[in-house]
């Protein structure tokens, strides 16, 4: 974004005006999925590295040119892991839940880099796995799956860990036992419920 390696480097070469530049991926992702988009590359040169024959072929699927991996492992891949299936187009809800779950995540990404120092390494540590779940959860969404609730699930069990560290009291395990003991009876209807209002089913 910056290009100071191309500057350090002397590699920066100004656009042509008479030629279109088209940016992003050569092939675009099929998956909205936050574990998908930053282990696909890897898994891809796992596959392309399997397959080649011979030490040259090898040697250029882990030091060669991107152009040496063979993008079909992609496509490979994408129907073994991914399992996507048609789904109805994004609710105006889902795109909304998705877009605040996102800037909340983004808050506390910078209150946790600015104010580290003044968090202990468990409360650390749960909202980093709490970022890092709502990173997941928001691919999950996007793609329409139903076992995000699950991570919906951690993310208050998380946030409930969270608040017992803070208030360390009576009253605070209480509120947090009732909660965790009512949403564990009631997780059916509770998952039922935020399906039909996220996905419009």
């Amino acid at each position: 974004m910056l290009i100071i390696w191309d500057k350090i480097f002397g590699t920066f070469a100004e656009e042509k005006k008479e030629i279109k530049t088209v940016y992003g991926l050569t092939k675009p992702l099929k998956s909205h999925s936050f574990l998908w988009q930053h282990f696909h590359f890897w898994l891809e040169l796992a596959l392309n590295f399997r397959y080649a024959k011979g030490f040259r072929a090898k040697w250029n699927v882990i030091f060669g040119k991107p152009e040496d991996l063979d993008p079909r492992y992609r496509s490979v891949l994408e129907k073994k892991l991914s399992n996507l299936r048609p789904h109805a187009p994004s609710t105006p809800v889902l795109r909304q839940y998705v877009t605040t779950q996102t800037v909340f995540s983004i808050v506390l990404l910078f209150i946790v880099a600015l104010f580290a120092h003044y968090f202990s390494v468990i409360q650390l540590s749960l909202m980093a796995l709490f970022i890092l779940v709502s990173l997941v959860n928001s691919g999950a969404i996007l793609d329409q799956r139903q076992w995000n609730f699950f991570l919906e699930f951690l993310r208050v069990l998380i946030v409930m860990a969270a608040l017992g560290l803070m208030f360390r009291n009576t009253w605070m395990l209480g509120t947090i036992t009732a909660v965790c003991i009512i949403g564990i009876w009631n997780f059916r209807p509770i998952r039922r419920k935020y399906i039909q209002y996220l996905y419009n089913r």
